[in-house]
């Protein structure tokens, strides 16, 4: 897919890269490692996967991985969601994800909070922006009822303030 410049897109990914700069995994599931749980591997197998997961920065995770473990937010704690939440949105907003990854951000009965409680404010606030983004640019995948509910509810301007 040809890729057009959009200022929007790319003033919400600087907003986004400015929010999680300086984010590490820590000992949070990394991308593989969760891919792992997700087949139900044994330790040994949880462990080489983890050994692939990139742990430093996430703007060095590509795409093409993002894509590959599209299972695994589902299997993030809250370490391992913060660490990749940044580059899944900014592969959404650019059009390069493949998977509704938005739905980990507004599907509450399915999902649980805890694993939004590392982000601080201008992470929330980030994430905020691009639920709006994404309703407002009436993106195909997004589910707009969904997503504005979560909006009004959880992603509240006076809730992405604060730590919650």
């Amino acid at each position: 897919m040809e890729l057009h410049y959009n200022p929007r897109v790319e003033n919400l990914c600087g907003l986004i890269d400015a929010a999680f700069d300086g984010v590490v995994l820590g000992d949070g599931i990394g991308l593989w490692e969760a891919q792992a749980l997700d087949d139900y591997d044994d330790e040994a197998i949880r462990a080489h996967y983890r050994e692939k997961d990139e742990k430093e920065d996430w703007r060095e995770i590509s795409y093409e991985n993002l894509n590959r473990c599209n299972s695994s937010p589902s299997f993030f704690d809250a370490a391992g969601f913060r660490f990749h939440l940044p580059a899944f949105m900014q592969a959404e907003l650019r059009e390069e994800l493949y998977i509704n990854f938005y739905f980990s951000l507004i599907s509450f009965k399915c999902l649980k909070y805890e694993r939004y409680l590392l982000l601080n404010p201008n992470q929330r606030m980030a994430v905020r922006a691009f639920l709006l983004f994404l309703i407002e640019d009436d993106r195909d995948s997004i589910d707009r009822a969904d997503a504005e509910s979560a909006l009004a509810e959880y992603w509240t301007e006076e809730s992405c303030r604060s730590a919650i």
